[in-house]
């Protein structure tokens, strides 16, 4: 399933085929899917290469339409960027208005969606109310990853923080879609963010974790500020105030409707707490 790349949501694996209990894809759909855009975009820059090789007067006019191509879409990426950063969920799901529109099986994908973006933002009621409009229809089962990643950020928010790391390790396990290179480190990223987050929040993170939910953050800019909060939980437990401030630095003003409200105040007393032992200590 392909998803506008505004929202960069994760994506549920394998949309046709898994809602009837079908087999994974097959070897040759996985290559396909995975290899197939790489190697087309490495045989175009050779082409590209071996043209401005002959005649060096090619690079201005390959040069130009690169510009043309490249500038709007970075352009739009970073206005995209900005507006999930903000954690204002109905501003986004007003962007996200064309691609829900769109969206195949709506009475299923575009409940999870939306529950999606209040999650990632915290909005943990409003995440549950959207994920219970969900249809259990034809789609309900393919769209299993997508469900996952919703009950793992609401019950490490506020719920069963156990079954979160449960939900969490299992989705590790489930096969990858078959996609690019570089949208699968995406979702394997996002995947271990996740796994991370959980970890962080039933406060048994393993070592290295502040650097995979640093690295998820940078990575998933709808999922920033939950990976953010999670790397500053587990500085916090470390006692490295400085490197806990540095993960929400920038934070929005959230809401009394976002659990982040109320996180971001409880870190800050820790962090105070942390910083009045470290100068009582040095005196």
């Amino acid at each position: 399933m392909a998803f506008s790349e505004l929202p960069s949501p994760p994506r549920p694996s394998g949309m046709q085929g898994r809602a009837d209990g079908a087999k994974p894809p097959s070897m040759f759909r996985l290559l396909v899917g995975t290899y197939l855009p790489f190697v087309l975009s490495a045989l175009w820059a050779a082409v590209v290469i071996r043209l401005i090789a002959r005649d060096p007067r090619y690079a201005i006019p390959i040069a130009i339409a690169a510009l043309i191509w490249i500038v709007p879409l970075a352009i739009s990426r970073m206005r995209q960027r900005r507006l999930l950063l903000r954690g204002n969920v109905p501003e986004v799901l007003e962007a996200w208005a064309p691609m829900l529109a769109t969206t195949p099986y709506p009475e299923t994908l575009q409940p999870l969606l939306i529950a999606t973006a209040y999650a990632a933002n915290g909005w943990v009621e409003q995440a549950r109310e959207a994920a219970r409009r969900a249809h259990k229809g034809e789609a309900w089962m393919a769209a299993e990853e997508q469900r996952r990643i919703v009950e793992t950020l609401l019950e490490s928010f506020d719920g069963d923080r156990e079954r979160a790391v449960r939900l969490a390790t299992e989705l590790s396990d489930v096969p990858l879609p078959p996609v690019g290179v570089f949208l699968r480190r995406r979702i394997s990223a996002l995947r271990a963010g996740l796994g991370a987050l959980a970890r962080a929040f039933a406060r048994t993170p393993n070592p290295g974790d502040r650097r995979i939910l640093m690295a998820a953050a940078k990575s998933s800019p709808l999922f920033h500020w939950a990976f953010s909060y999670a790397a500053a939980v587990v500085a916090v437990d470390e006692g490295d105030a400085r490197s806990a401030r540095r993960a929400i630095l920038g934070a929005p003003n959230w809401p009394s409707t976002s659990v982040f409200h109320g996180f971001h105040r409880e870190i800050e007393q820790q962090l105070e707490r942390i910083e009045a032992i470290k100068r009582a200590s040095a005196h």
